[in-house]
């Protein structure tokens, strides 16, 4: 008699249980893709906005360098002829002096620094002198700017209409100044009767996951005597918070 042949397959659990280990497989391998592709994305983000944090501070910086003020008919303090220290012109009253280099918290109107400047080459131009004014506005944490062509403090004040953003997602916008020696978080023009020996600023960027990213760089003043006679920025780039 013929036997019937037995017939092999496999058991319900059996199924179960390769179906499973299928599926954590799987699991596994988008988790690491899904982390690699995040990780990825995080690098782009944090280059992009290193990129566009060194582009605004160099911007920045070669400004303050070139800062501005009219000199007086002598030099005033001079050992040598690097050493010239501008001063105010005899005729020209501390009033109306206050839009060649100005700088505080509590400005008029939210402004951080108000200056006169001879960078012209960023603006497009070969030659010529401009205003520039910074707003840092904390609630939209927008960083703006502010220019026109510098004609007289005396004669035209500069046009706050024209506010062009800089830089959004800021968390803080910050600018020490040196007198040479120690540093101060304002400085005023017609007080002081000279330019800062150097500027320190200070930005840091929040983005979407909260992360903070501080980026610094410090600006010498051409005009000044500087040690070293430094005319570019030291960049110092902070640890992230």
């Amino acid at each position: 008699m013929n036997k019937r042949s037995r017939q092999h397959g496999f058991t319900l659990i059996e199924i179960l249980v390769a179906v499973a280990m299928i599926a954590l497989i799987v699991s596994m391998l988008y988790t690491t893709f899904w982390t690699i592709s995040k990780s990825t994305q995080t690098c782009r983000d944090r280059l992009a906005l290193s990129r566009q944090a060194h582009k605004l501070l160099e911007k920045i910086a070669r400004q303050i360098r070139c800062a501005y003020v009219p000199p007086s008919p002598r030099a005033v303090g001079a050992t040598h002829s690097t050493s010239i220290r501008f001063k105010l012109r005899e005729d020209a009253a501390s009033e109306n002096s206050a839009g060649y280099f100005k700088s505080a918290q509590n400005l008029p109107g939210g402004e951080i620094l108000h200056m006169v400047t001879a960078d012209a080459v960023s603006m497009g131009y070969e030659d010529g002198l401009f205003e520039f004014a910074y707003k840092f506005d904390k609630s939209s944490r927008t960083l703006s700017r502010s220019l026109q062509r510098f004609i007289d403090t005396r004669e035209k004040a500069l046009q706050k209409t024209n506010w062009r953003p800089l830089a959004e997602n800021v968390k803080n916008f910050e600018l020490a100044f040196s007198d040479g020696g120690e540093w101060s978080d304002k400085w005023d023009f017609a007080t002081s009767r000279e330019l800062p020996s150097a500027v320190r600023i200070t930005i840091t960027f929040e983005n979407e996951n909260h992360q903070q990213y501080t980026y610094s760089t410090v600006a010498y003043v051409s005009c000044r005597n500087n040690q070293a006679d430094k005319t570019q920025s030291d960049r110092l780039i902070a640890a992230d918070r």
